[in-house]
């Protein structure tokens, strides 16, 4: 039997990232450095499907501060072409 939980939302399009959702939520009271640990993989694992999503450049040895700079930098690009076409 498949308890309901708040992240199950979340499995259609990752199971992983619902299950690290959940324990994320369950280890804020019980340990700070599980809930880092957590916190880290949940945003590892939605920047790396944001950036399958857009087609970017998605290597595994990428970290975590790679794929923000790199969302940055096409973020940075976009507006310039938006500023460029006005």
């Amino acid at each position: 039997m498949n308890k309901q939980y708040f992240y199950q939302f979340l499995e259609p399009i990752s199971k992983e990232l619902a299950y690290v959702a959940r324990e994320l939520e369950n280890s804020i009271f019980t340990s700070t450095r599980t809930m880092l640990t957590h916190a880290r993989v949940f945003v590892e694992n939605i920047l790396q499907k944001v950036t399958n999503i857009e087609k970017l450049l998605n290597e595994p040895w990428m970290n975590l501060k790679d794929r923000i700079d790199l969302l940055n930098e096409m973020n940075n690009q976009e507006h310039m072409f938006r500023f460029r076409d006005l």
